[in-house]
């Protein structure tokens, strides 16, 4: 008697192992974009509030209105947080760029673009 998979290339049967190898990890294939700059051009992030579940990747595109960065506030992290590790300190200066973070710890994360803080750029996320 043969295999039923003995007709699959090795290429589909690495890639159905990693796919279960990703589904028993509890990692989230799952991801929330956040624009920076709005598409009208106004100094915001688009959404600026979202709520996710841990473990979701968050992508911040830098959409419009440049340059930006993405800074979490001390305070506004929950306290096991190091805002040093989830920040981007650097600016993004050309449209498309991305930042990816991942946010495990439940709580909720406020942060904004350091250039256009006083323009009230800022956001916030809440990881459930």
């Amino acid at each position: 008697l043969l295999s039923p998979l003995r007709h699959l290339s090795p290429t589909v049967i690495s890639v159905s192992s990693a796919m279960a190898i990703l589904l028993s990890s509890h990692i989230s294939l799952a991801a929330t974009t956040i624009k920076m700059g709005s598409d009208e051009g106004s100094l915001n992030f688009v959404p600026s509030s979202v709520t996710i579940p841990s473990g979701e990747k968050i992508i911040f595109l830098n959409n419009k209105g440049f340059p930006h960065n993405v800074i979490f506030e001390k305070d506004g992290v929950p306290q096991a947080v190091e805002i040093e590790k989830i920040s981007h300190v650097d600016y993004m200066n050309e449209q498309g760029e991305q930042f990816i973070v991942v946010l495990t710890e439940k709580g909720n994360y406020k942060f904004f673009c350091e250039p256009h803080a006083a323009a009230g750029m800022n956001g916030e996320i809440t990881v459930t």
